[in-house]
């Protein structure tokens, strides 16, 4: 999704991206419950924590993982820093 990579930057050490074609594991997106795509899950200590399905213009993607990023603040802060 072009929006995500364009977005990668912009939370660079506080969100990993990452992308799974459902057609070549469709078991991974069967067990997380994958019905639309796309499919955008955000998880925090390996735990799902949101989800946004469906295509979003950028702008109000970014403002979505930004109210996400908010709602779980806690788990974050709690959590262990990104390594690269």
């Amino acid at each position: 999704m072009p929006e995500l990579e364009s977005l990668s930057g912009d939370y660079s050490g506080r969100l990993r991206f990452a992308q799974l074609n459902s057609d070549d594991y469709p078991e991974v997106a069967e067990r997380h419950g994958v019905m639309g795509l796309p499919t955008t899950k955000f998880f925090c200590e390996g735990r799902e924590v949101s989800e946004i399905v469906g295509y979003l213009p950028t702008p109000r993607l970014k403002a979505e993982i930004d109210r996400i990023i908010s709602q779980h603040r806690v788990c974050l802060d709690q959590s262990s820093p990104l390594k690269k």
